[in-house]
Parts: C-alpha cells; structure tokens; sequence
C-alpha cells in the first residue's frame, strides 16, 4: 500500500462529496497504520490522525440529500484564496460548507455551527487542500454573503 496515495485519494474524495470513497480509503489508511505501517512521508502523524479521525466521523453519517442546508447569498473569494487554492476544490469546500460540513473545526465550533444554522447566526468552516493549505468559508448571519479566505486575510 502507498499510505500517501491513499491520504490523497481519501482527501479528494471528501473535496468531490463521495463520502464512500473517502472512507473506504480513510478505512484502509486506518489499518495499514494500526498495523504498523509507517506514515505519509510529507504529513505529520498529529495531522494524518487528525484528518483520518474528521473522515471516519464525518462519513459515519454523511449529509444524506446532498441539498444546501442554507442560502450562500454573494460568493467572494479573496485576493489570497484565488491565487492559491485550486478551483475545484475552492467549489468542493463551497458545496459541502452549504450542506452542513464544516470541515476540520473543532468541537467547540461544530456545535456553535449548528445552533448558528438554527438561530441565523454566522457560519464558519476550515478546510485543507490536498497540499495542505488551510482555509477558511464563512457565510454571514443574515446569508447574504459567503467569503472563501486564507487565515492570515482574516
């Protein structure tokens, strides 16, 4: 098994909605390292670990209709998001921040999220290119607009 493959494979399959790939491979991933197979060369073991546990839960209990769970209103992008992030995964982060998939958050941010989604109050997302460059989608409190940013842009 090439474990790095498979992290990309897995990390793309989330980034095109096709939840069973994703963890099919996150599946695999996991057992080739619980079973001592060595790491993804280019990836730190804290991040893999961390990207493998988001998948498996994220794919336990997929967005089931696929449909936007809110309105995105004006979609914007800056400067810095442009330049770096790669279009179809710019559009896949888009896809899955309107269906309720807020990415790598933590905990914390998840359930303020959803109460957030409950109460129309702002909306936030982290997500990672398959190079591994964060960044971030947030949609106001009123939906009238959407902004795909790198952190340092904040």
């Amino acid at each position: 098994m090439d474990p790095t493959t498979c992290y990309l494979e897995m990390f793309q399959a989330m980034n095109d909605g096709d939840f069973d790939t994703a963890r099919e491979r996150a599946e695999a991933l996991r057992a080739w390292l619980d079973g001592g197979g060595f790491y993804p060369p280019n990836y730190s073991r804290t991040e893999v670990d961390g990207y493998l546990a988001n998948v498996l839960r994220r794919t336990a209990n997929p967005v089931a209709s696929g449909q936007p769970k809110f309105p995105l209103g004006q979609t914007v992008a800056t400067p810095g998001a442009l330049e770096l992030l790669p279009q179809d995964e710019l559009l896949g982060a888009l896809r899955r921040h309107s269906q309720g998939d807020w990415g790598d958050v933590d905990e914390h941010d998840r359930q303020a999220n959803e109460e957030a989604l409950a109460e129309g109050l702002r909306l936030f997302s982290v997500y990672h290119t398959a190079s591994g460059d964060k960044f971030w989608v947030i949609t106001e409190a009123d939906r009238s607009a959407t902004t795909v940013l790198l952190p340092e842009e904040y």
